[in-house]
């Protein structure tokens, strides 16, 4: 049995990935300039992440995936907090562009379309389920689905950050997560059926 991983090696690795994309992009970012910038071989990285998308993939989405769904409180304070964390992984330009070039491997790579189409929806399950509780609690329609909620909240911030290159402000995620749970609907307006 090999020695364990050392966790310190991995966050070495995703911070120095983080750090070239921001000097360099997408295009500039090579395993062995991230390996060289975390002091680590090649085969270290290609231990941990087989293509250079798994692991920009990792780097950008580490805090979405990592972070803890709240079973307490508020639910929908808490998907408004998940919105946010969503956001700040495509608050650089260079990691929203980075984004845009791994969905590009995604369509040209089947397996890298298998690793990171699991992953999105696993974290969206994951996500969904806290809708779920929001309409448990009489927060939100009964009606809605909730997978299709979660992707609509994240393909609006995708588009905006990714496809137009805009910045992406907390402001901008409150805007688009209140369009998304209070509708279309005018202040204190009821629509009768």
């Amino acid at each position: 049995m090999g020695r364990p991983r050392d966790g310190a090696i991995d966050v070495a690795i995703l911070r120095a990935a983080r750090e070239l994309l921001a000097d360099h992009g997408y295009g500039g970012v090579t395993i062995d300039r991230i390996a060289r910038r975390a002091g680590v071989g090649r085969p270290t990285v290609y231990r941990r992440w087989s293509t250079k998308a798994d692991l920009m993939f990792d780097a950008i989405f580490e805090e979405v995936e990592t972070i803890e769904i709240p079973e307490r409180g508020d639910a929908v304070t808490g998907l408004l907090e998940m919105a946010k964390v969503f956001s700040r992984a495509l608050a650089s330009p260079a990691a929203a562009q980075a984004l845009v070039a791994v969905m590009a491997d995604v369509g040209s790579d089947s397996d890298i379309a298998a690793n990171v189409r699991g992953r999105i929806r696993s974290r969206t399950t994951d996500v969904a389920a806290l809708v779920e509780r929001a309409q448990s609690e009489g927060l939100v329609r009964s009606d809605l689905d909730p997978v299709a909620f979660v992707h609509a909240v994240a393909g609006a911030l995708y588009y905006r950050a990714a496809v137009l290159g805009e910045h992406v402000t907390e402001d901008l995620v409150v805007g688009i997560f209140d369009l998304f749970t209070r509708g279309l609907q005018p202040p204190d307006t009821t629509i009768s059926t």
